[in-house]
């Protein structure tokens, strides 16, 4: 079967504009997604095999659904791109995003060093777990149906097993025993943050973020994956200021030290997140994930007692 090109694209008519040169996360950072649509279409594109270099396949949790993966991909022209091509591929041929269409993004978890770098990873997502539910979709959306089935929250299980003693992770830096205790806290593949991907034996080592709604907007994509890259690298950033004596770190590390530590303060959601953007962001970057959770955790707030599922 035929793969689409980039030459039989301009010959559609799809026109490719971007608003993102770059992702802005550090060049060696990999990264991959899962485009998940529905459509009349959809069988023909599992049919085509591949799209500009993207592997299709059919997407069994929909009724009629298809899925586009990338390759690898790192903070470079082409590949951002790749991403304004892709979709714009899709809606030119009738795709669409329905309510239970997902959008999965993998960060290389090679960036991650040491236990203590994941220890600090769970430690930021279980600490601002709800307000990342909000803020990963479009201003406006809330978290699709089904989500507490395909990708439910995971900190419930880590202050469970925690509190109980089922997973110790705390005593231990080593790498692969974190690793092994998170798997085990996660129990299944399908959450909010997979960690069943993670092999630094395999090429096919990352860390899988299945909580944002499926899209066809490049722009929100790329925002997304600035967002979970910039929490894996800011793990392993942290980690390594962890490691360096008190008197050898600068201002700005004991900065980003005692802000990691005030996720753990009794202080509302709202203000947790005003924190872990602070730590990942400058402020002209902010505004978009500030705008998103603001819009987003008000239509979430107004949903009725039963169907506020993220909050069990």
């Amino acid at each position: 079967m035929m793969k689409i090109t980039k030459y039989l694209l301009q010959e559609l008519g799809v026109e490719s504009k971007g608003k993102y040169k770059n992702f802005g996360l550090n060049p060696e950072t990999k990264v991959g997604m899962e485009i998940e649509s529905e459509g009349k279409n959809s069988s023909l594109i599992e049919r085509l095999k591949e799209i500009l270099g993207w592997k299709t396949k059919e997407e069994l949790s929909l009724e009629n659904g298809v899925e586009v993966v990338s390759g690898v991909m790192h903070d470079n022209k082409d590949d951002v791109e790749s991403i304004y091509d892709i979709c714009s591929a899709l809606k030119k041929v009738g795709q669409s995003i329905t309510d239970s269409c997902g959008g999965h993004i993998h960060i290389g978890a090679d960036i991650l060093k040491s236990g203590e770098a994941f220890k600090n990873l769970i430690e930021m997502w279980c600490n601002v777990e709800l307000p990342l539910y909000l803020a990963c979709n479009e201003e406006g959306t809330l978290p699709r149906e089904g989500i507490e089935k395909y990708a439910p929250p995971i900190n419930p299980k880590v202050r469970n097993m925690i509190e109980k003693g089922t997973v110790n992770i705390q005593d231990t830096d080593d790498l692969q025993e974190v690793v092994d205790g998170i798997r085990k806290i996660q129990k299944y593949r399908r959450s909010g943050i997979n960690f069943f991907n993670v092999d630094y034996n395999n090429s096919k080592n990352t860390i899988e973020f299945r909580i944002p709604n499926g899209s066809l907007n490049p722009d929100t994509w790329i925002e997304n994956i600035r967002l979970f890259g910039r929490l894996v690298e800011m793990a392993e950033k942290t980690a390594e200021i962890q490691l360096k004596d008190e008197d050898k770190r600068t201002e700005e590390e004991k900065i980003k030290l005692g802000l990691l530590e005030s996720l753990k303060a009794d202080i509302d959601d709202g203000e947790k997140f005003e924190v872990l953007l602070e730590i990942l962001f400058t402020e002209e970057e902010k505004e978009v994930y500030r705008k998103r959770y603001k819009t987003n955790s008000k239509l979430y707030e107004e949903l009725p007692n039963n169907k506020k599922s993220l909050s069990k």
